[in-house]
């Protein structure tokens, strides 16, 4: 355990950058997803302005649909570019959508984009609401980057009302996969639903891989483009070959707290 949150403050460590560059690159505020990603067997029906981030929007989608949301509160932590709260709030119709996010320059970015949404600075291990007040949380590809999983787990189920649901997807390397479920289950959530997901998050990072690398081209100076197309996941990657190969373990839940 020791090692595993050494391992996750170096790799912060590293990847934090990329999320500072990412959000102060984009200058023409074009990008509103930092995901990698979804296509099933089907595609959604999107409005002609939702196209262009088709597949991040479709992650969301197969996540936060899981459960009715109409008329909720919902949360979500790890917001980044606030543009999969904009579809779910748009689209599946919660009363209240509040966001939440370490960084500065993506708050910032989300309350200026979308007026519409709550959007804070927070920290997704020490939450700043009161016990019981949303009825559902929503966290995509964002949880691999926190140092200490339980603590978040243990504030998402706080959070939320009895009988109310934590969406959940995100990635790990295999031998840590199981270690998710474990600590979700040791907090007091019942496991609704835990599907492996990495067949679809390809599809999606090959469909969308033109899109990606013509941002990272538009973006980034010559010298960071290899980098970047490594933390875009495109074709060809390290990073890519991994979820191919099974390496690392992307997954979908669907928790409930119990009433």
């Amino acid at each position: 355990m020791l090692f595993l949150r050494i391992f996750k403050w170096f790799a912060n460590l590293v990847m934090k950058p990329w999320y500072t560059i990412v959000n102060r690159a984009d200058t023409d505020g074009v990008l509103h997803f930092m995901n990698y990603g979804f296509q099933g067997d089907e595609s959604l029906e999107l409005a002609d302005t939702d196209e262009d981030e088709r597949y991040p929007i479709q992650l969301y989608h197969r996540t936060a649909s899981a459960v009715d949301l109409s008329g909720k509160r919902l949360l979500e932590v790890g917001c980044g570019r606030g543009g999969g709260l904009s579809y779910v709030h748009r689209y599946l119709k919660p009363a209240e959508s509040t966001g939440v996010d370490l960084n500065p320059d993506a708050i910032a970015f989300c309350s200026a984009t979308y007026p519409e949404i709550d959007f804070r600075v927070m920290d997704a291990q020490h939450l700043d609401f009161e016990a019981e007040s949303f009825d559902a949380v929503l966290n995509v590809e964002s949880s691999h980057r926190y140092p200490d999983f339980r603590q978040f787990a243990d504030e998402a189920f706080r959070v939320l009302v009895p009988g109310g649901h934590f969406l959940y997807t995100d990635f790990r390397y295999s031998h840590y996969a199981a270690g998710v479920e474990e600590a979700l289950r040791d907090t007091g959530f019942e496991v609704v639903d835990n599907s492996t997901i990495n067949t679809q998050v390809l599809r999606a990072l090959s469909d969308d891989a033109d899109r990606r690398v013509a941002l990272i081209s538009r973006y980034l100076p010559r010298m960071l483009r290899g980098a970047g197309r490594e933390f875009a996941g495109t074709p060809g990657t390290g990073l890519y070959r991994s979820f191919e190969r099974g390496r690392r373990i992307y997954y979908c839940m669907t928790l409930r707290k119990p009433e």
